[in-house]
């Protein structure tokens, strides 16, 4: 389907795809040439092996074999584990580099020994004695301090990297690469993209994913090199180099609680409404009010911060330990509770977990079995009651373990969670529909009826993940009782990634993390709620979801997170804005394991 560079792209079906990422082929912890090269080691696929062919008979038919070869448990992700482990090599030798530093910056890191070959040039490299910069050496590099602007410091550099020339520096292009401390910041100068990597600086990269759904012929549908798209119209290909960049701004309120300073919009104020006032009305004034600044990221901020508070408290929380595994954290005053369950809970007194209290809380070593575990830990809910466990409701159990995935040690009811501070998992579901080229999605309004977060705007469908129950079966299930969505549309909700937290209040520890979907809904789809916990449903465009995330705790808290992720997946918040890469970064602010 296209060709980039070196390589040739057919139309792949997103399975083949797969199955090629998993196999040798592209595995470079199991093949250790580089294609086009002389080598010939053979390739293992599965049990079997294939000599590697040479560039001459390097074929797609030979690519369409390995794919095809056999078909290996789609649920195996060994196969990408070791893609992702080739570009992330030796991570242990990053003690062999000493920082570069300009502005006290660190902008990139550079090779000891290779440093050798920089102390010719005096009056462009510097070489400080101290170790502030984390240096295994004691000392770290940066430029002379005559080098002041850019265009300086270009120049000079530029001139070593001529001097020491091609055997050091292969493959100059006369590409020049930006040499900042983070995407967005300040450049400080300018440096030939083969010299690049040699100095260890930081390059942002863009990879363009084209889709198709029709099986056009490869040679028409050709790429060539980095940026030559000859299937886009001109109108097209401008927008995908020079994309125009979405608006946001920021407020301050948690809406449905009892304050009532006003809100910021732009230039002029609005009382938040309460929640019995809080209308959709209320909802579309706040979105449309004035366009900020596009590139205003800090409303965003602020929403990710709301579910990421008061990480200086952890240290007041103690692990909870089961086979050697931290599964949670209680606070520490919380622990005078569990102590008179001396049958269930055992405190140990060594510090191998890190406790800032030098000892962790377990289990009794008689409860050997998830079933006896979850029936002790329930009667110690069920006798500490309502008074330390508000919202008991019986009905939903979460799986407690280590990580997703692993072992269950044993399940616990819902409200009890976040008391001892175990990993919760949930889905959410950003429902939309295309329209003119423009995304609109579906938002819900919680009912005022409900005991968390009444009245606020959530997903079309949500949910904790229950104890034995899969991401995609509690998809289908909260899409069917929230939204009314049927099985047969449901189904084609497309997984694409998870965002994380960790909120500390009081003795509160949630450490959740969220699985993200999206799904495209027919045009003629309207939600009905069957639960009750969705008091309506309103079509938005994306836009002005937006604003409404951008401008105020609006929509339930980790929701805010979720719709984010939706908005840098799609395009609305843009690697342009401002502290885009620090954005999305902070979505998995927690322990996404």
């Amino acid at each position: 389907m296209a060709m980039a560079c070196n390589h040739s792209y057919h139309l792949l079906s997103p399975k083949l795809q797969t199955s090629l990422c998993n196999s040798p082929i592209f595995s470079y912890s199991s093949l250790k040439f580089p294609l086009g090269s002389t080598s010939h080691s053979p390739i293992r696929v599965s049990s079997r092996t294939i000599a590697p062919p040479t560039t001459s008979s390097f074929t797609w038919e030979d690519i369409f074999q390995i794919a095809q070869e056999q078909r290996d448990d789609s649920s195996d992700l060994q196969g990408f584990f070791d893609r992702v482990a080739y570009c992330n090599r030796n991570p242990e030798k990053h003690s062999d580099f000493i920082p570069f530093v300009i502005e006290d910056q660190i902008i990139g890191y550079v090779h000891n020994d290779f440093t050798n070959h920089l102390r010719r040039f005096v009056d462009v490299f510097v070489f400080i004695n101290d170790n502030s910069y984390g240096s295994h050496f004691g000392y770290h590099v940066t430029l002379h301090p005559s080098l002041t602007t850019p265009d300086d410091r270009s120049s000079a550099v530029d001139n070593v990297v001529k001097c020491l020339g091609e055997e050091l520096f292969p493959r100059i292009q006369n590409e020049r690469y930006p040499v900042m401390s983070s995407y967005g910041t300040p450049v400080f100068f300018s440096l030939e993209r083969a010299a690049a990597p040699y100095f260890g600086i930081k390059v942002p990269f863009a990879f363009f994913r084209l889709l198709s759904s029709v099986d056009y012929p490869a040679r028409e549908m050709a790429m060539a090199c980095n940026h030559s798209y000859h299937l886009l119209s001109p109108k097209l290909q401008t927008s995908l180099c020079n994309s125009p960049i979405f608006s946001y701004s920021s407020l301050k309120f948690p809406l449905g609680s009892t304050s009532h300073s006003p809100i910021r919009v732009s230039s002029r104020t609005i009382a938040p409404p309460t929640t019995s006032s809080f209308t959709w009305e209320d909802i579309f004034q706040i979105a449309q009010e004035q366009r900020d600044d596009s590139s205003d990221l800090q409303g965003f901020f602020d929403r990710v911060a709301y579910c990421n508070r008061n990480p200086e408290k952890h240290s007041d929380f103690i692990p909870f330990v089961i086979e050697d595994q931290i599964i949670g954290y209680v606070h520490n005053d919380f622990t005078n509770h569990l102590r008179r369950f001396v049958d269930v809970f055992v405190f140990i007194n060594d510090n191998s977990y890190g406790s800032h209290f030098g000892y962790h809380v377990t289990l009794h070593p008689s409860l050997t079995t998830p079933d006896d575990r979850s029936s002790a830990v329930d009667n110690v809910v069920k006798c500490l009651g309502e008074e330390l466990f508000p919202r008991i409701q019986n009905e939903q159990r979460y799986p407690v373990m280590s990580s997703y995935g692993t072992p269950v040690f044993f399940s616990l009811e819902r409200a009890a969670a976040p008391y001892f501070g175990i990993k919760v998992y949930g889905v959410h579901l950003n429902g939309y529909v295309e329209r003119d080229g423009q995304k609109y999605l579906w938002i819900a309004k919680r009912s005022d009826l409900r005991p968390t977060y009444p009245g606020m705007l959530d997903h079309i469908a949500a949910g904790g993940l229950p104890h034995g129950v899969s991401c995609g079966e509690h998809l289908v299930k909260e899409s069917e009782e929230e939204a009314g969505i049927p099985s047969s549309i449901a189904n084609k909700a497309i997984p694409v990634g998870a965002i994380s937290y960790t909120d500390i209040n009081g003795y509160i520890y949630k450490r959740d993390v969220v699985f993200c979907y999206d799904l495209k809904l027919p045009e003629g789809f309207t939600p009905k709620n069957q639960d009750g916990e969705a008091e309506s449903f309103k079509l938005i465009p994306a836009t002005l979801a937006a604003n409404i995330v951008r401008r105020g705790q609006i929509f339930k808290a980790n929701c805010n997170l979720s719709m984010i992720d939706f908005l840098v997946q799609h395009g609305y918040i843009k690697p342009e804005d401002f502290g885009y890469l620090k954005l999305v970064q902070s979505l998995r602010s927690g322990d996404c394991s």
